[in-house]
């Protein structure tokens, strides 16, 4: 039986039972009760999910919206743009170095507004934040040869926003279904 692992921040959350489901022919998927949050974090987590239950086959990773954070009062990105870059790079060299496949997932867009979150201060993230992340993490992954699963492109749908919840980050029900049915279509495609 092949081993997944999922790891990322509340996006995967929202899609990990969903890829469960339709990756149960394969009986052994992971994800994390924990979000991923910044991508230092999810390095940390691997390191503990691996040595919980590993060796995994499939690692399926994404991080960056709490990279990309400015949350108030601070005004710089939580993590600079070359610190992740640094960050994806050593999970990826992590990932490999246990003889698991990485396959990275790029951040979902962002449609431009200003709204209150329960439970959340006011989410201000902007897509061009969003691209600005991905491309750099487009141009880490083809260098180091690392499938993309473009989650971004996916989602983006910029009339009926459909895929968002009312505070432009989260998805919907809907929007977590599609992800799940991609996520685990490119983890198939890798273990045949």
């Amino acid at each position: 039986m092949k081993k997944i692992l999922l790891l990322g921040d509340s996006i995967r959350m929202g899609y990990d039972d969903f890829v469960k489901e339709e990756l149960k022919e394969y009986e052994v998927v992971y994800d994390p009760d924990d979000n991923g949050r910044f991508s230092s974090y999810t390095i940390w987590m691997f390191n503990i999910q691996n040595n919980l239950h590993g060796p995994f086959d499939v690692v399926h990773f994404n991080n960056g919206y709490w990279d990309m954070n400015n949350e108030g009062p601070n005004r710089e990105r939580e993590v600079p743009i070359e610190d992740y870059i640094h960050n994806l790079k050593r999970l990826i060299n992590l990932i490999r170095s246990t003889g698991a496949i990485p396959i990275f997932a790029t951040t979902t867009p962002i449609y431009d507004t200003d709204v209150e979150t329960e439970g959340f201060e006011m989410i201000n993230y902007k897509d061009a934040w969003v691209k600005e992340y991905n491309e750099a993490a487009l141009k880490l992954m083809k260098e180091e040869n690392v499938l993309v699963d473009d989650l971004y492109s996916l989602l983006y749908d910029k009339e009926k926003r459909h895929y968002k919840c009312s505070d432009s980050l989260h998805l919907t029900i809907e929007g977590y279904k599609k992800c799940a049915l991609e996520v685990s279509r490119v983890i198939r495609s890798v273990l045949k």
